[in-house]
């Protein structure tokens, strides 16, 4: 058993913490980054002045859908 675990198991679940993974994660997460042009840096006083209450991110938001006749 000692052979299957060394020869098999061990190499597949140390992969997830290579070096390998950790680059391509966090490349992924810059280019998705500047190609949406930042948006979870721009959302972000939205996100927290929805946490918050209302203020101006009330404000700015659309106003409910009504239903029209």
């Amino acid at each position: 058993m000692d052979f299957v675990q060394q020869q098999f198991i061990d190499p597949i679940s140390n992969f997830p913490w290579s070096f390998l993974l950790i680059w391509l994660l966090l490349g992924a997460g810059f280019y998705l980054t500047f190609r949406t042009k930042f948006v979870q840096s721009g959302c972000l006083v939205d996100w927290c002045g929805s946490c918050v209450g209302p203020g101006k991110a009330a404000a700015r938001a659309s106003p409910p859908f009504r239903r029209s006749a």
